[in-house]
């Protein structure tokens, strides 16, 4: 039996190193050193005025009940500056489970046939939920840090100990998915006489 359980450790220990090797690398802007969406996107056939539109109505749209607002909006130099809140949930002793929260501040900037779009200032908000027992989940601050143990980890560190990298896969796909949807909803035709 001893024989059997000291290969079958080694396999289980090579398969975590593995794991905590696989990190994902988030977007870091060289000029403020914060994880950073960006881009610039062309659309030739819609004026600013039409844009901004559509970018507000994809802002409302993609972040309905409450998990966003808008801080800020121009229709003069069409801009909208908000926040946004994404629910994570991480991996738990018995599964997925709740995991708080990452907020982020977006910029969106129109111009004559073409957008610019900054997702920035991603930070990990912890929660309160209740399954069987009350569980906290502790924040564990801005994206940008590289490995954050403990900070969203319960009692048992096994469980818990990859969930600084689940949680930030989880933000890109979250933000790439969001990307995308900008981006399907700027090509959309919205009369401007009711906005």
């Amino acid at each position: 039996m001893k024989n059997l359980l000291f290969p079958l450790f080694l396999i289980f220990s090579s398969f975590l190193s593995a794991q905590e090797n696989e990190k994902i690398v988030l977007p870091i802007d060289s000029t403020t050193n914060l994880v950073t969406y960006s881009g610039v996107v062309q659309i030739k056939d819609r004026t600013a005025k039409q844009l901004y539109s559509n970018g507000k109505a994809w802002f409302t749209k993609a972040f309905g009940s409450g998990k966003a607002t808008i801080d800020f909006e121009d229709n003069l130099d069409f801009k909208i500056i908000g926040k946004g809140k994404i629910h994570i949930s991480v991996n738990g002793s018995f599964g997925k489970q709740p995991g708080g929260y990452v907020n982020f501040t977006i910029s969106l900037f129109f111009k004559d046939g073409r957008y610019k779009y900054i997702f920035s200032s991603f930070y990990h908000e912890g929660e309160d939920y209740q399954k069987s027992v009350r569980v906290h989940i502790n924040s564990a601050g801005p994206l940008e840090i590289e490995k954050q143990e403990g900070a969203i980890s319960q009692n048992n560190w096994f469980a818990w100990k990859n969930n600084w990298n689940f949680l930030k896969e989880q933000t890109n796909e979250e933000i790439l998915s969001l990307i995308s949807s900008l981006n399907q909803n700027m090509t959309i035709s919205i009369n401007d006489e009711n906005f």
